[in-house]
């Protein structure tokens, strides 16, 4: 009967101290996610682009951004190897999705770079055109 009662002690002495180890592991896992968040960007900042799904673009094609808040925004096409860029966009948008469509008749068969431009950002993206 005394070896049962020391038995339970130990158990529980056991567990409680598995408990204090859990304890200890969460508290500083949530110390290490803080510090590593400190220096991250705020996103709403930033804007995504979504390309068209034709490949190769032909006709009217349509390409969609989404914003986190009201941006002022340029949208542009250049041909490979020109300095000369074709302004499609140029103006402040509301946040949210916007679709901006591109007739692609416009410019000749050929390798292009999209450009999207705002205050704290700008992407690049390479398209070919096929009429």
């Amino acid at each position: 009967m005394i070896f049962l009662a020391l038995d339970i002690a130990r158990l529980i002495a056991n567990i409680a101290w598995i408990s204090l180890f859990v304890i200890v592991f969460l508290i500083l896992y949530r110390l290490l996610l803080k510090r590593l968040k400190k220096g991250r960007q705020d996103q709403s900042n930033y804007i995504k682009l979504m390309t068209p799904e034709q490949h190769p673009a032909s006709g009217k094609v349509r390409f969609f951004i989404d914003l986190q808040k009201e941006t002022n925004v340029k949208f542009s096409f250049q041909a490979v190897g020109q300095e000369e860029e074709k302004i499609v966009l140029h103006e402040t948008i509301q946040a949210g999705g916007k679709v901006i469509p591109f007739d692609t008749t416009d410019v000749a068969n050929g390798t292009y770079y999209f450009t999207l431009t705002t205050d704290n950002q700008k992407i690049t993206k390479k398209i070919v055109v096929s009429n």
